[in-house]
């Protein structure tokens, strides 16, 4: 019924079913037509429109992950990427190798294709050719719900994990 009424009044609908892969499914393709995309997932609480911010962090980045501060682990819960041919090569390696493996979570799939801490089973030389990449400010501005000592006119937005 969602499908229909999208089509009925907007007309640019994608019809998916139940799967984690529609996610990034739908990022390749705005990376593939020269869009940057910023992922948010829907416990996210947006304090102040995220732009400037996603500017200022991204520059010098191709990909920016969110972070958990507390756990030393990437989340995908929010994260950017820049579209270039880098980027989109990269998601559709992650992408393909998911659905290939439909039993490993994409989150720690996200980490071991930027070959950080997380392992699945794929060598590390298999890999496809890494973004330069880095993590949002997760002292201050782009926070996951936990504790916080930050300044809360910089605070961007909350994670609720």
């Amino acid at each position: 019924e969602a499908s229909n009424l999208c089509s009925e009044h907007h007309g640019l609908c994608v019809r998916g079913a139940i799967s984690v892969l529609n996610k990034y499914t739908l990022l390749l393709v705005a990376l593939q037509l020269g869009f940057d995309v910023m992922w948010f997932d829907f416990d996210i609480f947006v304090v102040q429109h995220p732009t400037n911010a996603i500017q200022k962090a991204s520059e010098g980045y191709d990909l920016l992950m969110g972070y958990d501060l507390d756990s030393d682990c990437l989340c995908n819960g929010f994260f950017f990427i820049r579209a270039n041919e880098k980027t989109h090569r990269w998601l559709f390696e992650m992408v393909r190798w998911l659905y290939n493996h439909p039993y490993e979570h994409d989150q720690r799939a996200m980490g071991a294709f930027l070959n950080y801490t997380e392992r699945i089973s794929l060598d590390a030389q298999d890999l496809p050719p890494i973004p330069r990449w880095h993590v949002f400010n997760e002292e201050n501005a782009f926070i996951n719900f936990g504790p916080w000592l930050g300044n809360f006119d910089e605070l961007v937005l909350v994670h609720f994990v």
